[in-house]
């Protein structure tokens, strides 16, 4: 929480320093297809758990108050199957609502690179098992930076890439599965 609220005022001090015109207000509304790569596992009651490798869609806007500063927001939704030893044992699905700050170091009429760090409030669905048994499920804050690349087709249309890796965990009665993922994301987007 205190990570939460430190991001926060910073986010809002940059906010209220930038100069308000600097570059026009810009946004970026896309849509992507993600792919999630966990990173994590652990070993709960002598068994070596493992999220598997999802697709999963997003939806996201930026807003740039400035030439080399962004604030975007965005809502992913992806199953995510728990894995022992290569076989499913369990699944639920995740729904991070994600603000990055981005920092955008080159920014031609081509391409636009940017990187930022990020925080995520994670929706998990129930876990269902394959015997049938629901586990009720916490919602997580993760931590994590990203980067991203767009490339403009025309004028107001882009390609949008990026890399997203974040800190986190899924719990349920009363154990903790490290997930970590590291999401790959690839859309269209619109800008005025």
């Amino acid at each position: 929480m205190k990570k939460w609220m430190i991001l926060t005022v910073v986010v809002i001090a940059i906010l209220a320093i930038a100069p308000a015109n600097a570059q026009g207000n810009k946004f970026k509304v896309y849509a992507a297809f993600n792919y999630v790569a966990p990173t994590g596992s652990s070993d709960i009651d002598d068994e070596t758990l493992e999220p598997a490798q999802e697709a999963g869609w997003s939806l996201g806007f930026e807003w740039r108050f400035g030439k080399w500063a962004g604030l975007e927001l965005d809502y992913l939704q992806a199953k995510q199957d728990i894995e022992t030893e290569g076989t499913k044992i369990a699944e639920t699905s995740m729904s991070p609502l994600s603000l990055s700050f981005n920092f955008h170091l080159v920014h031609t009429k081509v391409i636009d690179f940017y990187f930022g760090p990020t925080v995520s409030y994670v929706m998990w669905d129930d876990i269902d098992t394959i015997d049938g048994e629901k586990i009720p499920t916490d919602s997580e804050w993760a931590y994590g930076a990203q980067v991203g690349l767009d490339i403009s087709l025309v004028k107001s249309v882009a390609i949008v890439t990026g890399l997203r890796y974040t800190q986190l965990d899924v719990s349920g009665d009363g154990d903790s599965l490290a997930v970590n993922p590291l999401y790959a994301k690839l859309g269209i987007a619109i800008r005025f």
